[in-house]
């Protein structure tokens, strides 16, 4: 007997337990909420991100900062099920983003935030796996995305155009005058697609590299035009570029500026495109010293004087300057930036480096001061008066990013999170105590986004993350929001309700009255 019952004692234990199984009650259960997306959004002045857990496997979280204030957006894939959101991008007070569901398959979402206004839009895509969603620009009636290698036309009824891009450089366009105008490499001609997906022709230019600009000047496109080395798609640069402006009509697109010989486009800011004119540089240098101009239109230019700039580097808009390197330290391996908001006036040296730089505040930006290797400075757009921030060994320039908000700049290593609105006097420390994480975890790193408000919101990376791909999280991880100040940073959590196995009839069956 006693053998029977070692042999037998286990399946009707759990043929007991399943057969009492029904019933059950319904408890809240409060989970700290951790990023798994690559990034935090904001969205309507709130954050949006991934999160997984039992019950709804992994969905959209959005939360308001506060300590609770986490909700689930919308159960896409009903139940433990995973619609494994992906590819988030923001426009207007719309998210839209990749997910799969039952009888939808891998689609394309919209939402604003709320369950009842998140649903698919297209449904169904084939070959999931290459599917990649980004925003490529918009108009007053329409919304071009691209979604794989299609372009997605979406109205503002939601409605949905697709159409075949697999020989245009969809992320070589712009939108003008509600139309995508868009580069074939192949065959070099410049392509408008409008609302419908309708293309024409706008310019052939053969034996030719063409690169538009992202930004629109005067309500015309800005592109420059390279000849091409051979069959190759490397650009002659024996020769001068070429600026030409386009309104989206073969008619209407022209070779411009041609009063500067060797003409490079620097970018457009405050309605002024800047130009320099390389005609007297050595482009084998690595930098050199160039007439730069300023035009509010092609016939009203302002010199902006002989700038120290590097020819071949992109410049970086932060607020509303356009920011590039100029003189090179190689004693400290440092470079200082011109700022500029396309005036003479507005234009001047500082001592941040170009790659660590954030606006933040009314009117500050915060970058890595060029001159010291442990030091950030803060300066004011409109003068460029600088005030030493920090300068200690805590912080390295490659260790630490940098983040900001309409109030704050943030500083992230692998210690702390610090804030600043811009002077020694008010910059803190953020310790990342024990109700932020585990207290036998070490903080590592963080990712962070900032709304359109006051707040930020960062993931906290925890030590073991370290061995993990990125995003690949520890459970441990957090999520924060904070204010710029201690006692106004937190965890945030997020509750939802779970059926709970009521185990008291089981107990009762196997003890007895």
């Amino acid at each position: 007997m006693k053998g029977f019952l070692q042999k037998t004692w286990v399946p009707i234990l759990f043929f007991v337990v399943q057969s009492h199984s029904t019933a059950s009650t319904i408890r809240e259960v409060v989970s700290p909420l951790v990023s798994i997306c690559s990034k935090i959004f904001e969205l309507n002045g709130q954050a949006v991100f991934c999160h997984e857990d039992l019950v709804h496997g992994r969905e959209l979280i959005i939360t308001d900062g506060s300590k609770s204030g986490g909700k689930l957006v919308k159960d896409i894939a009903q139940g433990s099920a995973s619609s494994n959101p992906k590819d988030l991008l923001v426009h207007e007070g719309s998210l839209y983003f990749l997910a799969e569901s039952e009888g939808n398959g891998l689609s394309l979402w919209v939402s604003d935030g709320t369950p009842d206004k998140t649903f698919p839009i297209s449904s169904n895509l084939s070959d999931r796996d290459n599917y990649s969603l980004s925003l490529l620009g918009s108009s007053h009636g329409a919304l071009f995305l691209q979604v794989g290698i299609e372009l997605f036309i979406v109205s503002s009824a939601l409605r949905i155009h697709r159409a075949e891009a697999g020989d245009l450089d969809l992320k070589n366009s712009v939108v003008l005058n509600d139309s995508l105008i868009v580069v074939d490499d192949l065959r070099q001609n410049l392509i408008s697609i409008d609302a419908s997906g309708n293309r024409k022709l706008v310019k052939n230019f053969p034996e030719s590299i063409v690169r538009l600009h992202p930004n629109l000047f005067n309500n015309y496109l800005i592109l420059e035009r390279f000849k091409k080395i051979g069959d190759s798609s490397s650009i002659d640069r024996s020769g001068p570029a070429e600026i030409w402006i386009s309104f989206g009509e073969s008619s209407r697109t022209f070779e411009s500026f041609t009063e500067i010989s060797r003409p490079k486009l620097l970018g457009v800011i405050n309605d002024r495109l800047i130009i320099a004119d390389l005609d007297d540089v050595d482009l084998n240098r690595a930098r050199g010293d160039v007439a730069t101009y300023s035009y509010k239109s092609v016939a009203d230019r302002e010199y902006l004087g002989r700038l120290d700039i590097f020819p071949d580097e992109e410049p970086r808009y932060v607020g509303e300057k356009l920011i590039f390197k100029v003189s090179f330290d190689s004693i400290n391996s440092a470079r200082s930036t011109y700022v500029t908001d396309g005036t003479y006036a507005g234009t001047q040296v500082i001592n941040l480096i170009t790659e660590s730089v954030v606006g933040f505040g009314k009117g500050r930006y915060l970058g890595w001061n060029a001159p010291s290797p442990t030091g950030f400075w803060s300066a004011d757009y409109g003068t460029g008066e600088e005030q030493e921030v920090l300068n200690f060994n805590e912080l390295t320039r490659a260790s630490t990013s940098l983040f900001g908000t309409l109030s704050h700049a943030y500083l992230s290593n692998s210690q702390a999170i610090w804030s600043t609105q811009g002077l020694t006097s008010n910059t803190i420390k953020i310790d990342l105590e024990a109700d932020l994480l585990p207290s036998d975890k070490e903080f590592r790193s963080a990712a962070c986004a900032g709304t359109q408000g006051s707040l930020l919101f960062c993931q906290l990376f925890v030590e073991e993350d370290k061995d993990i791909p990125t995003y690949n999280l520890h459970p441990s991880s957090r999520v924060i929001s904070t204010a710029g100040t201690q006692e106004t940073t937190q965890a945030i959590s997020y509750s939802y309700l779970k059926r709970v196995p009521d185990i008291a009839p089981i107990v009762e069956l196997l003890l007895g009255d």
